[in-house]
This record gives C-alpha cells, structure tokens and sequence, in this order.
C-alpha cells in the first residue's frame, strides 16, 4: 500500500513456477488484477483472489519490542469519532515497555469497550491516551507524516500528553480504522503512534541549544482476547470450563501443567513439595532464575503472567511425609480442596502409593484418573486412564496386566539411576525431551477424556493405556510409537469378584 506494488501471484512459493516470465505475467495476469481488485462483486472475484484478508496494518514499521494489547471482539459504534482510553503499561521487559488498552472511552468518559479483568490485573500502573477514528487508513509509513494527517483530521491531537514511563516521557495516541480482515470482510482496525520525550541539538544564531524534541513511532496492536487465543485451536473451545487437579510437577508435571495452560485451560490445581534444585533444571521448563525457588511458586507465577485466563491454585504440600511443626493442613484436609469439583486428576508424580491412593480417592468421587510416567534413562513410558462407568478395569486391574505382560513393559536403562551430591533420593536419568514426549502423550489424554462427546471438540481416544518405547534394547534411540490398550478387569483383582 505505500511502495503501490500490485501482487499478481499469491504469496505462497508453491504458487511460483520456473519458466514463468516478466512478460507473460504482465500480459496475462496484469489486467486481471486490476480488474478484480476494482470489482466490488465478491463472486467475480472469488475465483481469482486468494481467499485471506489484507490487513494494511501489517505493512507500517513497527517500533521494535513493543506491543499494544486490545481484543479483536470489541465493537465501538462507528458513529462515535473520537475519545479516550485507559492503558496499562509493563515496564519489567529489558526490551522496553509493554502496553495494554484497558478501557476504550467516548468524549464524555463513559467506557465503550475494555479489557477482561484477567488480563487488566496485569497491569497495576495506568496512563492515559487519546484515539480518534478515520474513515479510512492512513495511507503513510511515515510516523511524522501519519501523525500531521491525524491532526488534520483533528487539530486536539497536535499536542502530546507526556506521562512518566522507566526512561523518559511518552505519549500515546491511537487510530482506528476499517481494513479488511478476511477476505472481503472489514472491521475496526487499530495503529498506535507513541510519542518520545527527547533531547534534540539545534544551532541557534552559530550555538548548539539543546531542546525537547516529540519523535513518533507506530507501535503495533497485537489482539489479546480470549476469542483471539483460541481461535487457533477450535476443538479446545470448552476447555475454559475445565478445572485440573496435577499431582508433581517433575520432568513430566511441570510440561503437562504448561502445556494444559497454553490449551485454555479454566482452572489448575497443583500439588508438589520440591524446589528447583540446579541439575534438575537440565530436563525442567525454566533454568537459573528459578533455583531454590518452590516449583508450585515459580509455575504459577509463570502462567499467572504469560496465561492470565488460567486459574491456578498452589498446594506446596507432600502427601504422605511426617507431620511437622507449623504444617498448616492434613493430607486429608489439601486432597478433599484439590479435588473438590475437578474435572479429571492429572498424577504426574510417578509414586506407587500416591497412585494407589489418588486412583482410589478418584474412583469414590466418580472423577476420571490418569497417571503417567517414564523409565530409567527415558527410553520408554506409559499413559493410563480410568474413567468411571466406561473403563472396565481398575488401577489395580492396570497393574496386574502390567506385572504378566499383558501390557509390555516399556524400555527402561537398567543402569539409569543415579544419585546427584546433595540430593537426598536417587533420581532417573534421561532426557528433558524424551520425558517430554510422554508429558505430551498425557496432554493429549486428559484434553480427549475432558472433551469426549463435545461437539467439534478434540476427538476422544478408543483405548485406556499406551506404552512407548523411546529405545531399544541395546538403548539405540528409535521412531517412537505408541501401542494401545483397552483395560480391562484382571482375574485376580479383587473388582472382577463378586462379594
């Protein structure tokens, strides 16, 4: 739109062939689109145009490192030109501050549209800027430019409203505008021009006189919804509803918790005890500025931050240790909270008596239940389900098919186990991205089970048990493939008898 180039081809290199020509394609394709871009008959030009939107705010150049949040879901009545707005700013970044609207306002202060409370928690720090809507795109990518056209629109806007920001003073303005956001289709588009406070040198009668200087720059909208973050994964559109309790949060819980956030999930209860200890960070999400912290601390601040829509409540508890002074709560008292209402228990902690125990609390309170785990070395995992009135067998039953071979047991390192100084058990060895694929292989799980028999959602899986091997027997890596299992009661457990 400014360097007025005209595509006659689509974007894709696959469009692209070796003997096309300069000539042929201005021959051929150059009338067409002309005459196709000028036609405002959608079904003459569905054939010939590529079926995507052409936002032109994709072309301005941006300033780097820097972003406004709004959400593509508001809808601002044309009729109103102009305004205020509410922005939050998040100065922590090392690259520069980050910005969100969060409250869109007419000329009288009454709020037209803003933000969703999870998202303005982010940003206690507010400031103010003006907007003013244009009939159409500003067609300059030059800031200074752009913003003499908005202030032809209207002369309010030629003077800044410096406010204090980490390392100087901005001002911020914002235009919107249609464009075209799917094919043929517009709505409200937005551009920011923030304006700096700086030092400028000019020679004055042969001095230099140093002078305050307003230099602008676009800085991108970047759409933040709710709407905005699942529309990329439509069959995960339910699982705002959902609440996850996650026991251990190792080389297996930790991924699975922040992969579950990603997904959308509405609610995650986490239970661990540990720290980050240094060489664990070696297979664990995040590295050196989480030593010695909790790791039900450093996970929910993570997602708190980065995955605001996501509920998480912390339990820093160990089932199952030695009551000591100052314990504030029984193991009893933290698992009737963490279960309480849960969609599904998520056991990551590789524990057998845990995974007796949480199997069973599952099972009275009719809750799906699935635990994971992996090898000596990595070189193999398993995933498990029971789900109450559709599994036939129980984790017991899982465990007798497991002892006879009814299930193989996965590859394991018989020399795998190695106890780091200073830790007090021995731990497995193995790689972070060879326990991840098995962290992932439960994330699947848990989100068909959660979405089983929604419609359009993620398709539920025709098994309750897989098994992967990540090695073979000489411990040469292999194409991982999962084998699967329905469970079903095992003769000598105790379920498949009558009483």
């Amino acid at each position: 739109p400014f360097q007025k180039n005209l595509c006659m081809i689509g974007r894709s290199t696959g469009n692209w062939r070796i003997r096309d020509t300069v000539a042929k394609y201005i021959k051929s394709r150059l009338p067409i689109v002309i005459s196709t871009g000028m036609t405002s008959d959608p079904s003459a030009a569905k054939k010939l145009e590529e079926p995507q939107g052409e936002p032109i705010t994709a072309y301005y150049p941006y300033l780097p490192n820097t972003i406004v949040l709004i959400d593509s879901s508001w809808s601002i009545d044309p009729s109103i030109r102009k305004g205020s707005f509410e922005i939050g700013v998040d100065e922590s970044s090392s690259t520069g501050p980050l910005f969100a609207i969060l409250a869109v306002k007419d000329t009288s202060g009454n709020v037209l549209v803003g933000a969703e409370p999870e998202l303005a928690s982010l940003y206690p720090r507010r400031l103010q800027g003006k907007w003013l809507r244009c009939p159409e795109a500003i067609r300059e990518n030059d800031p200074n430019r752009f913003l003499a056209q908005i202030v032809a629109y209207d002369s309010s806007f030629k003077t800044p409203r410096f406010q204090k920001v980490s390392g100087g003073k901005i001002d911020i303005t914002g235009v919107v505008f249609p464009e075209e956001v799917a094919w043929r289709q517009n709505k409200d588009g937005w551009i920011f021009i923030i304006r700096i406070e700086k030092w400028k040198i000019q020679k004055i009668k042969r001095q230099d006189v140093r002078r305050k200087h307003a230099e602008p720059y676009f800085v991108r909208a970047g759409r933040s919804g709710r709407s905005d973050l699942a529309v990329r994964i439509p069959e995960l559109s339910n699982l705002h509803e959902k609440k996850i309790a996650v026991f251990g949060l190792g080389c297996l819980g930790a991924p699975s918790v922040l992969e579950l956030a990603r997904c959308g999930v509405g609610e995650l209860r986490i239970v661990d005890f540990d720290f980050v200890e240094p060489g664990s960070t070696v297979r664990w999400p995040f590295g050196l500025k989480t030593f010695g912290k909790q790791k039900t601390d450093v996970i929910e601040n993570f997602i708190n931050e980065h995955y605001p829509f996501t509920k998480v409540v912390p339990w820093t508890h160990r089932i199952g240790a030695v009551a000591f002074p100052g314990r504030k709560y029984s193991d009893l008292e933290v698992l009737d909270s963490v279960l309480d209402g849960v969609d599904i228990v998520y056991d990551a902690s590789a524990e057998p008596g845990l995974q007796y125990l949480l199997s069973d609390l599952a099972a009275e309170r009719c809750i799906p239940y699935l635990a994971i785990s992996t090898t000596h070395g990595a070189w193999g995992g398993i995933v498990a389900r029971i789900r109450p009135d559709q599994t036939e067998g129980c984790w017991k039953c899982f465990l007798q098919n497991l002892k006879d071979d009814s299930f193989p047991t996965p590859m394991f390192d018989s020399a795998g186990e190695v106890q780091p100084v200073g830790c007090a058990d021995p731990t497995f060895t193995g790689t972070g991205f060879d326990s991840s694929v098995i962290a992932l292989g439960g994330v699947r799980l848990a989100v068909s089970t959660l979405l089983a028999g929604r419609d359009k959602g993620y398709p539920d899986f025709d098994w309750d048990v897989a098994t992967i091997d990540l090695r073979d027997q000489s411990g040469k890596p292999i194409a991982s493939s999962w084998k699967t299992f329905a469970l079903k009661k095992h003769p000598s457990c105790s379920c498949s008898k009558n009483f």
